[in-house]
């Protein structure tokens, strides 16, 4: 144990370090490190280090509290507490760890407000990876604090992964107008009428787009960069004596003790300086394209200045400035001067005559005597005496809720069809997905042995096909959708599966054959070679080519 000297890193209290196998004790007034190297303590006090090495070997249990602590008892006094977690991830296998991450917690000086709690990772962090760290700050009463923090100290992790592994993320693009300062930006295919566009990124990092993007705010001023660190007023990151406080910001050149302070928006994630046309000065709008889309809905009153493209729906009360181009929707109220070209848009309400040729269209209403062959096109209700032919449909490729892990199906957007856990340590995850594949983050086929939690629906079947499910009443599977209780009790119980969305019902006279077989679960097998290869998802050493499967659930 090494004796510091003092100075920095002083939190101003006294704690006493007590050996609670032989009651020896001393004080320090700041202890700078806990644990350095597995090896080393540093602190300041009041015994020698040959003294503390003497009275504390190794395998003492060591109590660290408060000296001339008062007060309320621990049930009563609010406490704080950081939970770090354990480092657990740290087992020699993965390759972006040099050493156990660091804690660190204390006082600030009087120059930067706050409360350290933090780690500090130790390990490398390459081009294209992500970093993410899981801890808990928890408040609650001090006497609860040791229990708490047990429950969560194995919920507290940090990984490394690589850009663009927990998904890909939707598409970012920013748009500006010629000579404008004013941007905006677009998820995915959301359009921006009349704009030009300045950069495409990414939501998520990706090899093409792996760096942050910030919009940078102070007052008045802003700034565009990959640099968190840049000052909106000078365009530069300022440093006073090495030390960076982008928190403090100059307002305007009088400015000069820096009272502002800063706000950072995150645009997404773009290749290096591919934005670089915004820089500083342009200003950031929420809702830049949404201004420039005509509305779903007219507006009660006209506006003064008319849209670039017509509304799908008319105002109310004429314009007093006409739109560029003619709306194709007629005015509701009739029009002084009619048309002398027919309308395109039929009249709200029906004729009283009807036409002499059939309507395309069949009825609305069923019929209450059903037809002897069945119909080419089906009334949209149900008749209330079906017709003799066997009812067959056709479900989309998954239906929520009916028992069936199926393509498009995944624990996050069907749990009642897939199971999955996400919770807890990256290698214990995984998440059940239907059809031949899946983006969502551990994902795995629902043909794997976990998949059939008896907590989860989900043990009812599992299907690996992509295609659409066809049905038959009388096939002994209840395929929810169009098939229920009602069409088809001896196929469905009186517990129906959710109907939507609904299916496309036809009638047929023979039976089809079902593209979509239900499959009942079974565990994972490795790929022909007989084991997975690096990176691959896996639970056990046995299935990994290198035979080494990492604490992150994947091979080595």
């Amino acid at each position: 144990m090494t004796q510091g000297n003092g100075g920095w890193g002083s939190p101003g209290r006294v704690v006493v370090i007590t050996n609670e196998n032989t009651g020896d004790a001393f004080e320090s007034d700041f202890v700078i490190h806990y644990c350095w190297s597995d090896n080393y303590t540093y602190m300041s006090a009041n015994e020698t280090s040959t003294w503390i090495n003497a009275k504390f070997p190794l395998g003492s249990a060591i109590r660290v509290a408060y000296k001339d602590t008062s007060g309320l008892p621990p049930d009563q006094q609010g406490a704080l507490t950081f939970v770090h977690g354990q480092n657990d991830e740290f087992d020699g296998s993965l390759p972006y760890y040099y050493s156990k991450s660091r804690l660190r917690f204390g006082l600030t000086n009087a120059n930067r407000d706050g409360t350290v709690f933090t780690t500090n990772f130790m390990g490398y962090l390459r081009n294209e990876e992500v970093y993410y760290s899981r801890k808990f700050m928890v408040t609650d009463v001090l006497s609860n604090m040791e229990q708490v923090g047990n429950d969560l100290k194995t919920e507290a992790y940090e990984e490394v992964v690589s850009a663009g592994a927990r998904g890909s993320g939707e598409s970012i693009t920013l748009y500006t107008s010629d000579g404008s300062l004013f941007f905006g930006a677009g998820i995915g295919t959301e359009a921006c009428p009349e704009t030009i566009v300045v950069c495409q990124g990414n939501s998520s990092p990706t090899s093409q787009t792996p760096r942050p993007l910030f919009y940078i705010q102070c007052g008045s001023n802003t700034v565009v960069t990959h640099d968190p660190y840049t000052d909106p007023y000078s365009g530069s990151v300022p440093s006073d004596n090495g030390f960076k406080r982008p928190y403090q910001c100059q307002l305007d050149e009088f400015d000069t003790t820096k009272t502002g302070r800063a706000s950072w928006k995150l645009l997404g994630f773009f290749a290096d300086d591919a934005c670089a046309s915004l820089e500083q000065h342009s200003t950031y709008v929420s809702d830049y394209c949404e201004q420039r889309t005509p509305s779903a809905s007219p507006s009660m009153v006209s506006s003064d200045i008319p849209s670039v493209v017509s509304s799908s729906s008319p105002s109310k009360v004429a314009s007093s400035i006409p739109t560029v181009t003619a709306s194709n929707t007629p005015t509701i109220t009739a029009s002084l001067s009619p048309s002398k070209v027919t309308s395109s848009t039929p009249t709200i309400t029906a004729s009283d005559i009807p036409t002499i040729t059939s309507s395309i269209s069949p009825s609305k209403v069923a019929s209450s005597t059903p037809s002897i062959t069945a119909s080419d096109i089906p009334t949209i209700t149900s008749s209330i005496s079906p017709s003799q032919a066997e009812l067959c449909g056709t479900n989309p490729a998954s239906t929520p809720n009916n028992g069936i892990c199926e393509a498009g199906e995944d624990c996050t957007n069907s749990p009642n069809d897939c199971y999955g856990e996400l919770d807890g340590k990256p290698q214990r995850r995984f998440c059940c997905h239907g059809g031949s594949s899946s983006l969502v983050a551990y994902g795995t086929l629902c043909t794997d042995s976990r998949c059939s939690s008896s907590s989860s629906s989900s043990s009812s079947g599992c299907n690996l096909s992509n295609d659409p499910v066809t049905w038959c009443c009388g096939d002994g599977v209840c395929a929810g959708g169009g098939e229920t209780s009602n069409n088809c009790p001896q196929d469905c119980s009186t517990n129906n599966p959710v109907t939507t969305p609904a299916p496309t019902v036809v009638v047929t006279t023979a039976a089809p054959t079902l593209s979509s077989p239900v499959v009942t679960t079974a565990a994972p097998t490795p790929p022909t070679g007989g084991c997975f290869g690096r990176n691959a998802w896996c639970s056990s050493n046995g299935e990994c080519c290198s035979g080494n499967c990492k604490n992150n659930g994947k091979c080595a």
